[in-house]
């Protein structure tokens, strides 16, 4: 951080101007110090900040202590997925994408969810009748107003389980893939046959 030093001309009053002397800043309660032109004040943690300070000109005014209150985020947000858990996931399930985000200092920016790669919404129901048996992936990932980013994700699997395969059928005919009750009420017939 670095401080402009500026001894003010009056109109009219302009040969009284004496300049500045010096400076002398005081950040966090640490005790006043002078302050070096050529060397910004170094401000390393992260958290709230105070930083106090005056001039004086060559003429022994000093101008009233100047208080200057700021943050410095250096924490990413933090990012959790509540929905899927890592699971497995029978075939003929509804699954939601639920993540969400915070940030306490800065404030999130941006804020995504991905399925497989692929952006979601945060509240994106995946229906696994369309998704490929196996292994699965949600992420999510934010970025704050200071530009901390974080991300985390979860897997899951999609499995098929007889009850569920007897769905997909059922499902297959609603959709009209198969288009003739009869030929549904055989597939399922054999499928509660094979089970047995």
């Amino acid at each position: 951080m670095s401080l402009s030093l500026v001894d003010p001309i009056v109109v009219g009053r302009e040969r009284e101007t004496s300049g500045v002397l010096e400076t002398k800043y005081n950040l966090d309660n640490q005790g006043f110090k002078a302050y070096d032109l050529t060397t910004p004040i170094l401000i390393s943690d992260g958290g709230s900040h105070t930083l106090v300070f005056f001039s004086a000109d060559k003429a022994g005014n000093n101008e009233p202590e100047q208080t200057l209150t700021f943050t410095i985020d250096k924490t990413a947000p933090s990012v959790k997925i509540a929905s899927p858990m890592s699971r497995d996931y029978v075939r003929s399930e509804m699954i939601l994408v639920s993540a969400t985000a915070t940030d306490v200092l800065s404030s999130v920016y941006a804020f995504g969810s991905a399925f497989d790669g692929k952006p979601v919404t945060s509240a994106y129901s995946i229906d696994s009748f369309y998704e490929k048996l196996g292994v699965h992936v949600v992420t999510a990932s934010a970025t704050d107003v200071a530009g901390n980013a974080s991300a985390t994700s979860t897997s899951f699997r999609i499995i098929a389980t007889p009850a569920s395969t007897v769905a997909d059928v059922e499902k297959a005919f609603a959709l009209g893939w198969i288009t003739k009750k009869d030929v549904k009420e055989d597939i399922i017939q054999q499928l509660k046959r094979a089970i047995k």
